[in-house]
């Protein structure tokens, strides 16, 4: 299938499939999202001003899964620029969703969520800034992780933010997202597999559940519901206060770190490109008014982004921190996403609930703060709503416990998937 067979525009390039290597990837076909780089392939970011830059090397995280034997099938479609939470601005045009094409598919990962659940691929990898893991697996129905921030190389990406960003894997089960996250992280330490009846669950109702469209939200309890039945400790934990904190440096971080990141992108990379011109082609409207607004005399001053780095960032991780450690819990678990899929169109605003509501800020809410904070985080398919869209559990787990949320992972999986 060529990408303009493709229904959903999840993918953008296939290669020529190569033979398989030796190791625990041999056999496994990938794609990779479009700001990622691989020799000799596009890595258009999904934006015009990148259209025709061919890298000639692999990012380090694409020659460690090459070493492990995967092949690089394709060049997975992306928001733009990695901006976005729908997946409908690319200059690739948008991605549709598996489940229901005249919905999004989430981002910016949506080609690489579309793309595994499409069956066109094994797994794919994709990035994360504020959810764009996480989401379109959500939206799409598969497994969506992003790890502990710094544990992947970070090397050879079109970047928006290098306090933020990571990439992750996008797969069909948590056992193989375990395996694609030992190779990206060069771990091969193993977790010993977790029983739900020892563990204690965290339930941030207040803020996280709130305002949620109910469809889904009978959805997450019902899989919350077998969690209990399995024998997992349920507790209700309060996160305002992180939420507070989240809302004081997350925006402020990426929008002061974006341009200057992408300026340094295309200098180091010799483009014939200014940041400038970059920023005037975007195609997105939202995307380019928000870039250009930090060109400009009301961009994020240094300042304002030292207080969000320096001072509040570590109070929100701090407060992440204290919640684990004084309730005694193992993780976190809460709504991937408030909505389901949302319509293609509806991507400056959405329904939740019977009311408008933005919807870049609606699909982040529950998986920015995290992001922010830098902890390893899962999306799992909790179920269907009675239309047939898919709904994602998060579970968010202590910084650098990335084997062992995956291990809590698969075993929220069977016990989701036996019910």
């Amino acid at each position: 299938m060529t990408p303009s067979e493709d229904p959903l525009n999840s993918l953008i390039h296939r290669a020529e499939r190569g033979p398989a290597g030796r190791g625990p990837l041999a056999g496994w076909s990938l794609a990779v999202k479009a700001n990622i780089e691989v020799a000799g392939l596009p890595a258009t970011a999904a934006t015009a001003a990148l259209a025709d830059w061919v890298p000639d090397t692999d990012a380090p995280l694409v020659a460690r899964l090459r070493a492990a034997g995967a092949t690089i099938d394709a060049i997975a479609n992306m928001h733009e620029l990695a901006f976005g939470a729908t997946n409908a601005a690319s200059v690739h045009g948008p991605v549709r969703n598996p489940r229901d094409p005249a919905r999004a598919a989430g981002g910016s990962s949506g080609g690489s969520a579309a793309a595994v659940v499409a069956g066109l691929v094994d797994a794919s990898i994709g990035t994360d800034t504020g959810g764009s893991c996480r989401i379109p697996a959500a939206l799409c129905g598969c497994v969506g992780f992003r790890p502990t921030t710094g544990r992947y190389p970070s090397a050879g990406m079109v970047s928006l933010s290098p306090t933020r960003d990571t990439a992750g894997p996008l797969t069909r089960s948590v056992a193989d997202a375990r395996l694609l996250d030992a190779v990206m992280a060069a771990d091969p330490t193993e977790a010993d597999p977790v029983a739900l009846d020892r563990l204690r669950i965290g339930l941030p109702r207040t803020p996280y559940y709130a305002d949620t469209d109910p469809a889904l939200a009978a959805v997450v309890e019902r899989a919350l519901g077998r969690l209990a039945a399995a024998g997992a400790a349920l507790v209700d934990v309060d996160l305002r206060e992180v939420e507070a904190a989240n809302a004081r440096c997350a925006s402020q971080i990426v929008l002061y770190e974006a341009p200057r990141e992408l300026a340094l992108y295309l200098a180091v990379r010799g483009l014939a490109v200014t940041l400038r011109e970059l920023v005037a082609a975007v195609g997105g409207a939202q995307e380019r008014a928000a870039l250009e607004a930090q060109l400009g005399p009301g961009a994020i001053d240094a300042e304002t982004y030292r207080d969000a780095l320096v001072v509040q960032r570590p109070r929100l991780q701090d407060l992440y921190a204290r919640a684990f450690a004084d309730a005694r819990i193992d993780a976190l678990a809460l709504p991937t996403t408030p909505v389901p899929a949302p319509l293609l169109e509806h991507d400056v605003e959405l329904d939740l609930d019977g009311r408008r509501a933005p919807t870049f800020l609606t699909l982040i809410r529950n998986t920015d703060a995290p992001s922010t904070a830098g902890l390893p985080c899962l999306s799992i398919p909790a179920g269907d709503t009675p239309a047939g869209l898919p709904v994602g559990l998060e579970l968010v787990g202590p910084a650098g416990t990335d084997r062992r949320l995956l291990r809590i992972g698969e075993a929220a999986e069977a016990a989701l998937s036996c019910a």
